[in-house]
């Protein structure tokens, strides 16, 4: 699958085209960072095209001194998040019963989604590298492990509990600041025809795909490890994104606008349905407990002291 994917975009844009867009994406990502004012912070950002300082299909965030950080994306990680977006393009009409199907039909609204969608999964990798960073987890294993990084996939088999945590709560922040920051992405992909809550559909359907391939990327475990495993990621990231909805200023937006809180939540769970389905891996799913992890996570944050930047 994962070979399938990466050839997507490999067949369907041209060398030049795919170098212009990893120049394009590097620049979104320094935009996020003057966005979010964060330009007063030592973060450099790069695409390794020479492999040189990441692995294949993988990002991270390091600390390099004192207060010097960079986050370092590998262009083959890129190239197979577009030829999921380029896939999932292709294949969004088989998630929707009621809608008018001629919009996947129109290459050129076709190709707006695609890029809308890459846009907001690659923001979101972003923003989970960015908050290892700003939640202080780097410092943390640098203080207690002498590690200036955290390993984006452990090639061992130990459950590293602290590492569990420090990803929960980068994946938590994540969820919640790619919300905030795509409501221009939501826009542009509402104006190609949809409805406001086939955007969230369609927003839930690509990260959950997003997370599958993370689930093969880091070898399909079933235990938790220094990661957590694809039910973890997939329930608490629509947990943490629908929380976010019902923020006091987000939710007077969509309510003006007359959004239907109950609908999103029912294409929510639709979403994460599916998911299960098209992989057959509900014997996966209800092996776990969710709500312990929380627990464990949040007994983790009352008895960890993280050095977090101050970050509204």
């Amino acid at each position: 699958m994962l070979e399938k994917l990466y050839k997507n975009s490999i067949d369907n844009i041209p060398f030049e085209v795919r170098r212009e867009n990893l120049v394009d994406i590097l620049d979104n990502f320094k935009n996020i960072l003057e966005k979010e004012k964060l330009n007063n912070l030592n973060i450099s950002v790069d695409i390794d095209e020479m492999q040189t300082k990441v692995k294949k299909y993988n990002a991270y965030a390091k600390i390099l001194k004192d207060d010097l950080y960079e986050i370092v994306f590998c262009p083959h990680l890129l190239t197979l998040i577009d030829g999921l977006s380029i896939e999932l393009t292709s294949k969004y009409k088989e998630y929707f019963s009621e809608i008018n199907k001629s919009i996947f039909y129109d290459k050129n609204k076709r190709d707006i989604l695609q890029k809308n969608i890459y846009q907001y999964l690659t923001n979101h990798i972003f923003y989970h590298e960015l908050f290892h960073i700003l939640r202080g987890h780097l410092k943390y294993v640098q203080n207690i492990k002498s590690l200036n990084i955290i390993l984006e996939f452990e090639e061992n088999h130990e459950k590293i509990v602290d590492n569990l945590y420090l990803e929960i709560d980068a994946d938590k922040y994540a969820s919640i600041a790619s919300l905030l920051g795509s409501f221009e992405i939501f826009e542009n992909i509402r104006k190609l025809g949809f409805n406001i809550n086939e955007v969230f559909y369609i927003i839930f359907v690509s990260m959950n795909e997003l997370l599958y391939i993370f689930h093969l990327l880091n070898k399909e475990p079933k235990t938790r490890q220094s990661h957590p495993i694809l039910f973890d990621r997939t329930v608490l990231f629509n947990h943490y994104f629908m929380e976010a909805l019902n923020e006091p200023k987000i939710k007077n937006v969509l309510e003006k606008n007359n959004v239907d809180y109950a609908q999103i939540d029912r294409l929510n769970v639709l979403s994460f349905a599916l998911l299960t389905k098209k992989y057959q891996i509900e014997k996966l799913f209800n092996q776990n407990d969710i709500l312990n992890l929380e627990k464990e996570y949040s007994n983790f944050l009352r008895n960890t002291k993280l050095d977090c930047y101050v970050y509204n």
